[in-house]
């Protein structure tokens, strides 16, 4: 993390150039755009002050990851095995010849998301995010977002623990739809399965309502 004027020059750096600067907590890809990659000091400086002057709060500072990026949707289902739904996200290439996914490329949906066809790669994907899932303890469903170098070697980047669910342009909902092939009406319903058992799971028996008729009558 880093703020206007920590570091006086290169040398002091932690980590070396090429950069990607975005702010520590926004949604949406906000103050995310081709000025987050930056290749030298000056470069840094500019985007450090505009973000922190911009968000009131450091901002965060990594390596650039040169790869393919990558989203998870996983749902816990009461039987609690994952369902695991991996895809590429592929954001538009820009004036600069990048491939960033900022606040522009959101807002315009101008990014693509394709099945994963490389078994291989699916597998280093999917089990990273799994982990990931694992290791932060979330309950129900999440969405893990990785990016990889330009070795192939998958990095952990993100949980959104609070995914968008709009039907059509949404990540999660999208993500299994094109990996599993569900519909957008049994995303939902896989979603809220976990939530209805714990809550029929303190109701009598003899009083228990049917969670698939409580999920028709809520849609």
């Amino acid at each position: 993390m880093a703020i206007p004027g920590q570091f006086k020059n290169k040398s002091e750096l932690p980590l070396a150039f090429p950069l990607f600067i975005k702010p520590l907590d926004a949604a949406n890809g906000n103050g995310i755009d081709d000025l987050s990659y930056v290749t030298d000091f000056a470069q840094y400086q500019c985007k450090v002050a505009s973000l922190y002057n911009t968000f009131s709060q450091p901002v965060l500072v990594e390596e650039y990851l040169d790869g393919r990026e990558f989203t998870v949707a996983i749902i816990k289902a009461p039987n609690k095995e994952s369902i695991i739904s991996a895809v590429e996200v592929i954001p538009p290439i820009s004036t600069q010849g990048l491939r960033i996914l900022g606040a522009q490329t959101k807002k315009d949906d101008s990014e693509t998301l394709n099945e994963i066809v490389d078994e291989e790669m699916k597998s280093r994907v999917t089990t990273l995010a799994n982990d990931a899932f694992d290791a932060l303890g979330v309950r129900d469903y999440g969405r893990i977002d990785i990016k990889t170098d330009n070795h192939g070697e998958c990095f952990f980047m993100e949980a959104n623990l609070v995914p968008g669910m709009t039907q059509g342009t949404s990540y999660f909902p999208e993500a299994c739809i094109i990996a599993n092939g569900f519909t957008y009406k049994h995303v939902i319903k896989q979603l809220i399965s976990g939530g209805l058992d714990r809550i029929t799971e303190t109701i009598p028996p003899n009083i228990r309502p049917d969670p698939d008729k409580l999920f028709d009558q809520a849609i």
